[in-house]
């Protein structure tokens, strides 16, 4: 019989987007499948449940009944064992609408997940996890919700924000020395979605600098000289690279080598043969 795997999951966060009615529900969690962080298509299925877990409210496709398990499923990128999704998103395959009654009707709703690797089969997990606040506070305050119809990051807390604010991985680094009239490349890397980047100087953007990588083709003292970062940004927040020292050498690029004194002799030719220095008897 098949060994089925250690699934770990943790709850980042639960968040009430104040969206147009039907609402969503931002969900992100973590999953391991023995012991190692999951990559790749994740299959999953929600159902929001009583607080004894043998009622269901609401399930991603409309089928699950005192608590049982949905029949569809949907499918998530995981990346580094990290996945997030709106719960109630219909654009998503195999997800239904949530009915903004469930929780006025319902103040002990849990999210109830199960998963599969798509190679094992799925399995519930334990145990299901409790709302924050947050989503009440869209049941209480759906008016000023309609008006905004959009959530900010200042509704999010800090535990999720960093998941999904931007990492950088790789820092740009200057070169040693440079010469005046050489072309110079930086490159950082980042993790996140839907990135931005924006270099600088001593502090200062610059102009049209908006790419992972930043190159000056000919470098100039008077103009480039001075410490380099970047930017990178997305919709939960920025991340700043160290910075990095230029410095341009003034030096013309071509360098002239203090000569060697070389004596060299043509030998045509043929054979020839070395011996030692003859002498002359009386000398």
């Amino acid at each position: 019989m098949r060994k089925a795997p250690r699934i770990l999951v943790c709850l980042l966060a639960l968040v009430g987007t104040s969206q147009a009615v039907p609402p969503t529900l931002n969900y992100a969690g973590q999953v391991a499948v023995n012991g190692q962080a999951f990559d790749g298509q994740g299959l999953f299925k929600f159902a929001l449940v009583n607080a004894d877990g043998n009622a269901s409210y609401w399930s991603n496709d409309g089928t699950s009944v005192n608590g049982s398990e949905p029949t569809a499923h949907v499918s998530i990128p995981v990346n580094g064992g990290l996945y997030s999704l709106l719960l109630g998103n219909t654009a998503m395959a195999g997800m239904g609408a949530i009915d903004p009654q469930v929780f006025a009707q319902h103040g002990d709703a849990k999210l109830r997940v199960w998963f599969s690797d798509g190679v094992n089969g799925f399995q519930q997990l334990s145990p299901d996890r409790p709302f924050s606040s947050v989503p009440y506070s869209f049941r209480s305050k759906s008016a000023d919700s309609v008006k905004s119809g959009s959530i900010t990051t200042a509704q999010l807390n800090e535990q999720i924000l960093k998941y999904l604010k931007p990492e950088i991985t790789t820092h740009p680094q200057a070169p040693g020395l440079i010469f005046s009239g050489q072309s110079m490349n930086l490159t950082s890397q980042a993790e996140g979605k839907f990135l931005t980047y924006q270099w600088q100087r001593n502090g200062q953007p610059i102009a049209g600098a908006t790419a992972p990588s930043f190159n000056i083709a000919e470098v100039n003292g008077t103009l480039h000289d001075g410490n380099y970062s970047v930017v990178v940004s997305n919709d939960f927040g920025s991340a700043t690279s160290s910075p990095t020292a230029l410095q341009v050498d003034g030096t013309p690029s071509t360098h002239t080598v203090a000569s060697i004194g070389m004596e060299m002799i043509f030998c045509p030719p043929g054979t020839f043969t070395m011996g030692s220095p003859t002498t002359e008897a009386g000398r």
